[in-house]
């Protein structure tokens, strides 16, 4: 069960792996508080939405919160491509903050899959606290070392052919929960 829910929540974050990463090309660089944010947020929205995915397993078929979630990974894989896309359109020569406004969007959207991922787990009957910290922590951690990863990407032009896999994995991934539906 532990490593389902550390898989649970490294897949959760692989969005913020790739939107760090995209950042990090684009030279723009993140404060602690803001990865904590996401990190805190995180876990609140998977603790919200287990409780309820404990309620809705009574209610609702398995193969429901199965396809939501497989639509969602393709989204945010679409989405974390888009990313990357743009900016590779738009590389800057000097380092930046992500703006206030742009952060607490990030911050939410970062959460999404998050929301997800509770439900989900709420409905697998996982232990909702422990899971919890381990999706904030993950969140965290994973959009960190997504900064870092645009960073290197930077200076090691071979390693830019790269940037679109996480988006890519998570359409896979996405797909083929999909496909389990059929």
């Amino acid at each position: 069960m532990w490593i389902e829910i550390i898989v649970l929540a490294l897949a959760a974050s692989a969005d913020n792996l790739a939107v760090g990463t995209a950042y990090g090309v684009q030279r723009k660089s993140a404060q602690f508080r803001f990865i904590l944010a996401v990190g805190l947020v995180s876990g609140a929205a998977f603790i919200m939405t287990a409780i309820g995915g404990r309620g809705l397993r009574e209610v609702l078929p398995l193969t429901w919160a199965e396809g939501i979630a497989a639509a969602a990974f393709i989204l945010i894989g679409l989405y974390s491509l888009y990313q990357v896309y743009v900016s590779n359109q738009s590389t800057t020569d000097d380092k930046a903050q992500i703006e206030k406004k742009e952060s607490v969007l990030l911050v939410f959207i970062l959460s999404l899959d998050a929301l997800l991922a509770g439900a989900g787990a709420g409905m697998q009957d996982y232990p909702i606290v422990s899971a919890a910290l381990i999706m904030a922590f993950a969140g965290a951690l994973s959009l960190l070392i997504g900064f870092k990863a645009g960073e290197q990407i930077l200076q090691r032009p071979w390693l830019a052919r790269f940037s679109y896999l996480p988006g890519v994995v998570l359409i896979v991934y996405g797909s083929i929960g999909v496909l389990n539906l059929l």
